[in-house]
């Protein structure tokens, strides 16, 4: 009963546009939900939660044990669940080639102004920042500061050289891992633009770590040459 009240309370705060938990305004800054300095404990909270999960070795979301077949922070269910639920995401925020390539007239299709910033797609490069800092950083309203990274690396993998293309091959990375450092997990300082090979590849490892480990094999290759064409015998 107590829950119940509890419950139409909040649904009340939120349709008057209030703060559910602390019944002050949202404001601009504030969620759907909950104003700004809520939403960030709120965010802080689950956080570190997540961490103590996953440090024992369960599901961060469901909090059951991540198997053999799991991620390094989710169950297998949860893990497909959220891979389902991200792909929508990026449809929606117009990333995926399936989304982009349907807008054929020359114009963004965001803000549907003539656009030819991304090559082979019909998004601008403001909405494709915008798009990121809301994925990433949890807000459009920092898009500059990702245009900024991307700027500063002039569009170019820093581990491989390759000229990136946003929507294509450009893939945003924590360059320390944000399952072993939630704080940094939307600090634009902790991030880089890299090929989605080499971020598939990283995974939650350190910018070091990662480093490390690719010079071992340089240094396989190096002593055992006959180990690089294993595939072709």
């Amino acid at each position: 009963m107590e829950k119940a009240c509890q419950k139409r309370l909040r649904d009340q705060r939120i349709r008057d546009g209030l703060c559910m938990y602390c019944a002050q305004l949202r404001g601009d800054n504030g969620t759907g939900t909950q104003c700004r300095p809520c939403a960030d404990k709120s965010k802080e909270r689950s956080l570190q939660c997540w961490a103590r999960r996953i440090n024992k070795g369960l599901c961060k979301l469901c909090c059951e044990p991540r198997g053999d077949t799991g991620t390094d922070q989710m169950c297998r269910s949860c893990a497909d669940k959220h891979i389902k639920q991200h792909r929508s995401q990026r449809e929606k925020a117009g990333t995926l080639r399936s989304y982009l390539m349907i807008c054929t007239d020359g114009k963004c299709c965001q803000c549907k102004k003539v656009t030819n910033d991304i090559k082979g797609f019909s998004s601008c490069m403001p909405c494709y920042f915008r798009n990121m800092a809301r994925l990433y950083l949890g807000d459009s309203k920092r898009w500059q500061e990702m245009q900024s990274l991307w700027d500063s690396q002039g569009g170019i993998c820093p581990y491989t050289g390759i000229e990136l293309e946003p929507g294509v091959d450009a893939s945003l990375d924590h360059i320390l891992p944000s399952s072993r450092y939630p704080e940094l997990a939307q600090e634009i300082s902790n991030f880089e633009f890299i090929h989605h090979y080499v971020n598939r590849m990283k995974r939650d490892l350190t910018k070091e770590e990662f480093l490390e480990f690719i010079y071992l094999i340089n240094v396989n290759l190096d002593l055992n040459p006959d180990s690089a064409d294993w595939w072709k015998k």
